[in-house]
């Protein structure tokens, strides 16, 4: 689409954003929305950070996005722990907000482990060829300090953040503001 509409000098490349190899430095990465926190073991989400840097050259700029955690918890309606009662999740009311709203905020379909601080949503697909599915998702939100030590501690140097919206990168909010939904970073290449 890209060579249809004469951008010729442009190539993509396919591959997983924890251990893809880069052909060459270049000089901007561009990682936004939940991609960081996709993966509720931190050790992958460091993975996709380091990534980031190795990509980078010396001067390089990231932009990233990460959902805001205490946003998430402060409009939190549901709190548990897994560790004590894994069987909660199945009281999960069912929600089709990823093929229709994507308000992965609305609190009366998220709870939180308190002991992990992993958000747990269960999800109806029904668009496709494929017959409906029901998936239990989760992933990983951050708070302003845990995303800017995790890029700090690997080659990325927070130069400015933000709690934005997406579509309204400009506006800076409160953590806890329901329009708050993102943390947006401008990071470095150390």
């Amino acid at each position: 689409k890209a060579h249809a509409k004469g951008i010729n000098n442009v190539s993509f490349q396919y591959g997983d954003c924890r251990s893809f190899q880069y052909f060459k430095k270049v000089q901007v990465v561009i990682c936004l929305y939940d991609v960081i926190g996709s993966f509720v073991d931190e050790n992958d989400n460091i993975k996709i950070i380091k990534n980031i840097a190795n990509a980078l050259e010396s001067g390089g700029i990231a932009i990233i996005s990460v959902m805001n955690y205490e946003l998430t918890r402060s409009i939190a309606k549901h709190m548990f722990k897994f560790s004590e009662n894994p069987n909660a999740i199945l009281n999960l009311p069912t929600s089709g907000i990823m093929e229709n709203t994507g308000n992965v905020f609305d609190p009366d379909y998220y709870f939180i482990d308190e002991d992990t601080e992993i958000v747990y949503r269960k999800e109806r697909f029904d668009q496709g060829n494929n017959l409906p599915v029901e998936l239990i998702v989760r992933d990983k939100r951050y708070t302003m300090e845990e995303i800017t030590l995790l890029c700090e501690r690997n080659g990325l140097h927070v130069e400015f953040s933000r709690f934005v919206n997406a579509g309204d990168w400009k506006s800076g909010y409160e953590a806890t503001n329901k329009s708050a939904k993102e943390i947006l970073l401008k990071c470095i290449k150390i």
